[in-house]
């Protein structure tokens, strides 16, 4: 790896590690869930008259469990970062516009986008940084000596 990689500090890989694994998985169960409910979750698509609902909806759920597992592995982390923030971004913007819904609903939408925001900090480091040393991504580039294109 690069001079400046993780490869020789043992506690920031495992930080990486572990922040990737939460930030994978609850991209992961969200997808998941989605199947669970999928018809309850056509008609919260179909709510805010967007064309098209399931094909919308199967298409971010698949980004969601693909970006998911994505960054658990490490694996093409900077792709799967990328495809969730904007998939993120617009399910935010969409869903979770405080600014626009009831007074009742204000606090609860608010705190859901608030939310979001945070998980949107996660991937752009991800997106930045990459996934650490304890990954797909940094073996293919340790045996590549590439690890700029990682």
């Amino acid at each position: 790896m690069s001079k400046g990689s993780s490869c020789c500090c043992p506690m920031k890989s495992w930080l990486a590690l572990l922040g990737r694994v939460i930030i994978g998985a609850l991209f992961l169960i969200s997808g998941l869930m989605k199947i669970k409910y999928w018809a309850s979750m056509v008609q919260v698509v179909a709510s805010i008259e967007l064309p098209y609902p399931a094909l919308l909806l199967g298409l971010g759920t698949a980004i969601e469990i693909l970006g998911g597992i994505s960054i658990i592995l490490g694996y093409r982390t900077r792709i799967g970062a990328l495809m969730l923030i904007v998939f993120l971004a617009a399910a935010t913007y969409l869903f979770h516009n405080f600014w626009a819904v009831e007074a009742v609903h204000t606090d609860a939408v608010r705190e859901e986008f608030v939310r979001n925001i945070v998980y949107l900090a996660g991937l752009f480091l991800l997106a930045a940084f990459g996934p650490g040393s304890y990954s797909i991504d940094a073996k293919t580039c340790c045996n590549s000596n590439s690890c700029q294109t990682k």
